[in-house]
C-alpha cells in the first residue's frame, strides 16, 4: 500500500525504476504461478538493459535495480535483507 525507495540522483534509469518498480513487482509476483514457480520468494530479470531482483518475503517487497552484474552472493544478501524488513515490519 506504500512505497519506499531510494535512488542515485542523476541516473535515469534508476528514476524510471522508481516510477515503475510497484507495478513490475505485482505482475511478476502475478506471473510466477503461471509458470510453476509459485513458491520462488526471490526472482531476478535481465529486461533489455535492466538487470533488476525482486524478493518477496511475507507481506513486503524488496526490488533492486542493479548497476552492474550482482556479484556471488547479493541475491542471498537481498533475500536475508528482505526478510529481517518483513519480520521488522510484522
Amino acid at each position: 500500500s506504500s512505497v519506499l525507495s531510494h535512488a542515485k540522483a542523476g541516473v535515469q534509469d534508476a528514476a524510471s525504476f522508481q516510477q515503475q518498480a510497484a507495478e513490475i513487482a505485482r505482475q511478476v509476483r502475478g506471473l510466477a504461478p503461471l509458470i510453476g514457480i509459485a513458491d520462488a520468494e526471490t526472482f531476478t530479470l535481465n529486461a533489455g538493459t535492466r538487470l533488476i531482483t525482486f524478493c518477496y518475503p511475507g507481506d513486503i517487497i524488496l526490488g533492486v535495480l542493479h548497476e552492474n552484474e550482482p556479484a556471488t552472493g547479493l541475491r542471498d544478501k537481498i533475500t536475508l535483507v528482505a526478510r529481517e524488513l518483513a519480520r521488522m515490519l510484522e
